[in-house]
């Protein structure tokens, strides 16, 4: 995983990220490239229970997975790549501010 200047900072997987990490390869692996909903629903369920863990209050609580690759959706699928760009809403009317992203 990298950050936009430096590596980030990873820690050791628990074994629930264990099991999750299995159940998003199984998941990609039973997508077609034409319908990746299942993994775009699991990877946001993932990234809005980190959400929720750092985030009080409820109406800034969201997460969206977005697919893309170099090729378009069928490469970001067939290689397994989900990248994600989170963004950070004062309030729920507001504009983004402190864009976020991470891969």
């Amino acid at each position: 995983m990298y950050g936009p200047t430096r590596p980030l900072e990873v820690p050791e997987p628990q074994g629930c990220e264990v099991a999750e990490s299995d159940l998003i390869v199984r998941a990609t692996d039973e997508v077609s490239c034409g319908s990746p909903h299942a993994v775009l629903e699991f990877v946001e369920s993932l990234a809005l229970r980190v959400v929720q863990k750092f985030v009080t209050e409820t109406e800034k609580q969201w997460a969206c997975a977005y697919p893309f690759g170099s090729c378009g959706l069928s490469a970001s699928v067939a290689d397994s790549d989900l990248d994600m760009y989170g963004e950070y809403f004062h309030n729920s009317l507001s504009s983004p501010s402190l864009p976020l992203s991470f891969c």
